[in-house]
């Protein structure tokens, strides 16, 4: 009986697994094909992959990108980045967005799982691209 409690548990958690595991491939499609913005840029010495959606969000990983989808994929999006890989990513992120803005910064940063992360941001003013022109008001 016990060994039953614990399958069913098990199939349970899997189930539950499964229906989330293609958010990293989902998300990974969408910012391929969807965003204005798709480049790789080196900063600190290391190439990131970004892919941008101006003045909204942006998926960012390093340069084996498809590796890290694969990655990500195969283990549900459960193995998430240490605190130290986080903040290095984020700090990309940073420096990236004042490249492009002085008055950009994160609202948020999500571990997708394999080195993939998804950053909600925003900027202030004016800011212009060649895709998109958003102006944000106080």
């Amino acid at each position: 009986m016990k060994k039953r409690f614990w399958l069913v548990l098990l199939i349970c958690l899997l189930q539950s697994k499964l229906q989330a595991s293609p958010e990293v491939l989902d998300k990974a499609i969408h910012y391929s094909f969807d965003v204005p913005i798709h480049l790789e840029k080196v900063i600190n010495n290391k190439c990131y992959g970004i892919e941008d959606e101006p003045n909204r969000k942006l998926l960012i990983t390093d340069c084996g990108g498809y590796l890290n989808v694969i990655f990500g994929t195969l283990t549900f999006g459960l193995i998430k980045s240490s605190k130290r890989v986080q903040d290095s990513y984020g700090t990309a992120v940073e420096i990236y967005l004042k490249e492009k803005n002085s008055e950009c910064f994160i609202v948020s940063l999500i571990d997708l799982g394999g080195r993939i992360f998804e950053i909600d941001y925003d900027c202030k003013g004016y800011f212009k691209d060649d895709a998109f022109t958003r102006i944000i008001e106080d």
